[in-house]
């Protein structure tokens, strides 16, 4: 089965949120839940074998667009072999804004999914995208997952890259000093005007953030399960807002009373 998914979005002449096409067919539906925000609901369990989700987004100059999931999606293993595909497609133009949080992608015993995430944004757009994996579910080891990330900002390429389940794998088994089966990744990444301040703090647990070219960040975090590497990437910002904190106090001393 071949999912699709798409959402326009424009700024009209009073500087509201406009939706020029709310389209879905197959496992996922769309419904539009505010003035600019909209869910992603799904209607079946997928990918299955080898289906396909497809989930373009285009924000237009100016307009501001929240997406969020409301269930996980499942990818099972199909009757015949096969890799299921989940391909975002995102674009975000001058002084447009979009935080999309899409639920996780649970990849269950022997399921084969590869991801890929797409991101074209101008140079004074904001963005918060956060993907989140686990591989299996509870006390079930997962299938087989790679995730390739991209994203170009202003024409320019400031991220490459790609994970895997090898990769939690291996670095589970680097902080654990035993063979994890399943695990979880969890990637936060900010582009544009708010991610300004450069992180005090690179790494906490098993979190860690990175500077981009364009100033923005990537942070990503590896867990034995979801709501453990959000635990670490939360205190990592705690962490750096704490030291943000003492830094602008130093600078800025309250006078004496």
């Amino acid at each position: 089965m071949r999912s699709r998914v798409e959402i326009h979005a424009e700024c009209d002449s009073q500087g509201r949120t406009q939706f020029t096409r709310l389209w879905s067919e197959g496992a996922l539906g769309v419904r539009k839940t505010g003035e600019s925000h909209v869910h992603l609901v799904g209607t079946a369990a997928g990918p299955i074998g080898a289906d396909s989700i497809q989930i373009i987004i285009n924000v237009g100059a100016g307009a501001r667009l929240s997406v969020e999931g409301v269930a996980a999606t499942i990818a099972l293993p199909g009757n015949t072999p096969g890799v299921g595909i989940l391909e975002q497609r995102i674009t975000v133009d001058e002084a447009a804004q979009l935080h999309l949080a899409l639920p996780a992608l649970i990849v269950t015993a022997d399921s084969d999914v590869h991801s890929r995430t797409e991101v074209l944004a101008a140079a004074s757009a904001e963005l918060v995208l956060i993907e989140q994996v686990s591989l299996g579910r509870h006390e079930e080891a997962g299938g087989r997952w790679t995730g390739r990330m991209l994203a170009d900002v202003a024409g320019r390429p400031v991220l490459r890259q790609t994970q895997s389940s090898d990769s939690i794998h291996a670095a589970l088994a680097r902080d654990r000093h035993d063979c994890f089966s399943g695990g979880a990744i969890v990637s936060r990444l900010a582009l544009g005007p708010l991610p300004c301040t450069v992180p005090l703090i690179n790494t906490h647990g098993s979190a860690m953030v990175a500077m981009l070219e364009s100033g923005g960040t990537l942070q990503t975090s590896v867990g034995a399960t979801l709501a453990r590497a959000h635990h670490d990437l939360c205190e990592l910002d705690h962490l750096n807002s704490a030291e943000l904190a003492t830094g602008l106090g130093a600078q800025h001393p309250q006078l004496p009373k």
